[in-house]
């Protein structure tokens, strides 16, 4: 038998075990898409007893029932004009990296850029972490208004303090933002009112 390095025994285990891993989180995120929690109501005609799923006809004429929705925040066509616009930027510096060291690059087509295809987990990934971003910045605009105490109005200066209070948070934390789930509590709580305090006369002594 033939006898086998430590290290390299180590270095194989590493690797099938990073295989198990990447095999059971792409089964995961292939499901999440389909999860009953991010998924619409199913439409449906009728009532009572007669209540059946709504049907529409494909273009071969075959009837079938309409299918259910994901909940999303952004669309398909959205993702891929960022991720069209987060490769042209890494082609960008690519290319300039190359001049450097005098090395060919042929970049990206200009009738053909590239659109990278994104999956439906990762997809509903990238929009909670856009939709916490969004969250975190609002709330902290509205924590802004509220501290001035003059209405709970959201101007375009607060939203803009929330953003780059959200964008120092991000880059001294190096992480991305968690779900809000406190907004209710500005939706209850009384506006701070400015009152003038009253004061006694002054008497003469």
């Amino acid at each position: 038998m033939v006898k086998v390095q430590s290290s390299r025994e180590s270095f194989s285990n590493l690797k099938e075990d990073a295989k198990a891993s990447k095999n059971a989180l792409d089964k995961a995120w292939s499901c999440a898409s389909k999860s009953a929690m991010l998924l619409c109501r199913p439409r449906t005609v009728g009532k009572g007893k007669s209540k059946t799923l709504a049907t529409f006809t494909d273009r071969h004429g075959v009837v079938k029932p309409c299918p259910t929705r994901t909940i999303k925040t952004l669309k398909r066509h959205s993702l891929a004009v960022l991720l069209s616009g987060a490769f042209s930027d890494v082609a960008s510096t690519t290319i300039e990296e190359s001049g450097a060291v005098r090395v060919d690059a042929s970049g990206e087509k200009d009738t053909a850029p590239a659109c990278p295809v994104m999956t439906a987990g990762a997809a509903l990934m990238f929009e909670q972490a856009l939709t916490a971003y969004a969250q975190t910045a609002f709330l902290a605009a509205l924590e802004i208004c509220e501290g001035l105490g003059l209405h709970r109005k959201v101007t375009l200066g607060a939203m803009s303090a929330g953003c780059h209070i959200t964008n120092t948070r991000i880059a001294a934390a190096g992480v991305t933002p968690t779900i809000q789930s406190n907004f209710s509590q500005w939706r209850k709580a009384p506006m701070a009112k400015n009152k003038k305090k009253k004061t006694a006369p002054e008497t003469a002594p």
